[in-house]
């Protein structure tokens, strides 16, 4: 546990008027970690949602009936599931907002207060999307900086894919609003539909307490295929996941009840998927 200092990432915080800023490390023992994040009863909590699904349980059953004062999450790096969102926002009453951004870029824009998309902040970057398919609603996000000194970009594809939101946001803000999708490496295209790997996980693992891991192989022998790898400890929820995967995608569906698409579930061993961040999200061998 460590306190933040003026002048480190913190420095943010502190323009913000925030009182007490803590960098927190949870630990293997969870239980322990929340009681300790209990005592320091904080009033946000910004993370990656990763962290949160690993301590989910525990965090339910600190903040649960009302204890604490936590009121908001801010998230970065990765989407998170909409079951969390649902416990987050509904059972434990926790306002959610996203955080967008990159390495190369730092700060890109954020969730505001009408949660309808990520406002883009223009006044420091040029924001172009990118599209192989100009009747497509989504295309990979192209960033040019205006005020980035250090590392100044021209036309940088951060590989995101994003929808572009239409009209002004309740809220008042004209910086423009959009919707980020997925990762452009982490979706393929069959027979013309366009499928997102964060979409079928959040699918997947509505039947389950928790999101976890996954990987979608793509092939092609007399028809295309594909496969849903996954631990094998969810073997049993196949049928459930299967219904809720169709039930989500409707062109998925036709695609599949109409025989054109094999769709097949496989359980392994969850040392196959390694690291989180080292499995291959997406695999087509097509």
């Amino acid at each position: 546990l460590e306190q933040g200092h003026a002048g480190l990432p913190f420095q943010a915080l502190d323009l913000l008027g925030v009182q007490e800023s803590y960098a927190y490390c949870a630990g293997p023992d969870f239980t322990a970690e929340m009681a300790n994040l209990r005592a320091l009863d904080p009033t946000v909590i910004v993370t990656i949602p990763s962290i949160i699904e690993r301590c989910f349980e525990s965090l339910k059953l600190a903040y649960a009936a009302g204890h604490g004062h936590l009121q908001k999450v801010v998230y970065f790096g990765e989407p998170p599931s909409r079951a969390t969102l649902r416990v987050l926002e509904s059972d434990l009453g926790v306002e959610v907002f996203g955080y967008y951004g990159a390495t190369e870029t730092s700060s890109l824009g954020a969730e505001c207060s009408a949660h309808d998309g990520i406002h883009v902040f223009t006044d420091h970057n040029v924001i172009e999307v990118a599209k192989d398919d100009l009747s497509s609603s989504t295309g990979e996000i192209v960033v040019t900086s205006l005020k980035q000194r250090t590392l100044p970009l021209l036309r940088y594809a951060l590989r995101d894919e994003i929808a572009v939101r239409a009209g002004l946001c309740s809220c008042g803000l004209d910086y423009p609003r959009i919707e980020v999708v997925g990762r452009a490496d982490d979706s393929f295209s069959i027979l013309g539909l366009k499928v997102h790997y964060a979409p079928v996980l959040d699918a997947v693992y509505e039947q389950a307490d928790s999101t976890g891991l996954m990987q979608l192989q793509v092939t092609r022998h007399d028809k295309e295929a594909l496969t849903i790898v996954l631990p094998d400890r969810l073997r049993s929820l196949e049928d459930a996941m299967r219904r809720t995967v169709l039930d989500r995608d409707r062109e998925l569906e036709f695609l599949v009840r109409g025989g054109y698409l094999g769709l097949t579930f496989s359980f392994v061993d969850e040392g196959y998927f390694g690291g989180t961040r080292k499995v291959q999200r997406v695999v087509d061998e097509r």
